[in-house]
């Protein structure tokens, strides 16, 4: 390890058993502060803990998902599970797995995994007859603190490297909100786009009320094969750039942000050029503008030819699975000024804990919280449970995982 990481690395690996408490914490976390719906629908993470235990489980024994880890914890996660495949049987204890995760949905959420199940067989009929096995991915996300280091995308080029290892050739997912929608159909690229629709969420009677979103978006594309990590150079030089930004100076981010989206997009609109005042934006659209007339193919090359003579070991820095130099985001707002005035500094492994509010009995026997039954947080997964099911700051699934 060298002094400059100092320890704070992101290290990304296929979901396993020990690494299930501390994904299902980020799983719950990340989908209840971000779906609409669960929101509207007054879900909190004591009630949608058994499901994202079960699902988390069942995910390690198909080894198809990949987690980021910052000291030990999950911070990101991107959750995958065969849809069509004619590769591999499950198991017996998959098909167990599979049917504790159905009895554990919530009953806020029924409504959202009938339209997902819907989805489901809408893409199989689509899907049939064109010899592909396809990969579902049922949900990706990063923990706010560490947004901005594109872990996400490298969580994403590591699955789907994964998958092409194992036999699979396409990938399905559901985007529910209107954000992810946008991005989703602005970065999809339509010569490896295999099937695409709307399923509009009035033909659901259970969800009036509870999203503003017209149609639910699901869509299966291709991964493409290429010479590293399944896709082209530029699509892993990408990644590497937007999640290792330390190792750039300002004038290359700047040519590089030109080249990626010449790459992308091709010549930039004069018409769309944001104001003079804004100085960063107009200073990056005028980089992208000066590359008028390049083509596509251009871009990508010189893209990644330019990362490659700044950083020459970029392919090995990607191939260690690890992201150096990552520190999380300091709280804000009313979070940071309760702890200045209490005297407290933000620990790290806060960031993990469930909050009091959000329980009112322990996770794992379901007594309920009293002033004589106290609150325990397990040191190690974040959740909250009581002093009988705790030993050591640790709850008793942690102790068996350890």
């Amino acid at each position: 390890m060298s002094k400059e990481d100092d320890g704070n690395s992101v290290v990304f690996s296929i979901l396993k058993e020990c690494d299930v408490p501390s994904a299902a914490l980020c799983f719950g976390r990340v989908f209840l502060q971000g779906e609409e719906i669960a929101k509207r629908n007054g879900l909190r993470l004591p009630d949608f803990a058994p499901f994202t235990e079960a699902f988390c489980r069942l995910c390690s024994l198909q080894s198809l998902s990949y987690v980021a880890k910052y000291k030990g914890n999950v911070i990101g996660f991107m959750l995958c599970e065969p849809m069509i495949d004619d590769i591999r049987e499950a198991s017996e204890e998959e098909k167990e797995m599979a049917r504790k995760v159905e009895q554990s949905v919530p009953k806020a959420l029924i409504p959202v995994f009938r339209m997902i199940e819907h989805c489901q067989n809408l893409m199989h009929s689509r899907m049939k007859g064109k010899n592909e096995n396809v990969l579902h991915m049922v949900a990706m996300g990063v923990l706010p603190a560490f947004s901005g280091r594109n872990i996400s995308g490298l969580l994403s080029m590591y699955v789907c490297t994964n998958a092409l290892s194992k036999g699979y050739s396409a990938m399905a997912a559901e985007a529910t909100g209107r954000a992810i929608q946008h991005v989703a159909e602005k970065y999809t690229p339509q010569d490896i786009l295999l099937a695409k629709f709307h399923v509009p969420y009035d033909d659901f009677e259970d969800f009036e009320g509870l999203t503003d979103c017209p149609s639910c978006l699901a869509l299966c594309q291709r991964i493409p094969r290429g010479n590293y990590h399944g896709g082209s150079d530029f699509s892993a030089a990408a990644i590497f750039a937007a999640a290792h930004k330390d190792h750039f100076g300002k004038r290359d981010l700047l040519k590089l942000h030109a080249l990626y989206q010449q790459a992308c997009n091709g010549d930039a609109n004069p018409r769309a050029a944001p104001p003079f005042f804004w100085i960063v934006e107009r200073a990056k659209f005028n980089a992208w503008h000066s590359l008028k007339g390049m083509s596509k193919e251009d871009a990508q090359e010189n893209l990644t030819q330019h990362i490659s003579a700044v950083c020459p070991s970029w392919k090995q820095v990607l191939d260690g699975k690890m992201l150096q130099n990552v520190r999380p985001k300091n709280p804000r707002g009313r979070r940071k000024i309760r702890r200045i005035f209490s005297g407290r500094t933000a620990t790290p492994d806060e960031i993990f804990w469930v909050p009091d509010a959000h329980a009112s009995a322990c996770f794992k026997c379901n007594n309920k919280f009293t002033v004589t039954r106290r609150i325990h947080h397990c040191r190690s997964c974040g959740r909250c449970c009581c002093s009988a099911c705790s030993e050591k700051k640790t709850c008793a699934d942690c102790l068996v995982a350890s």
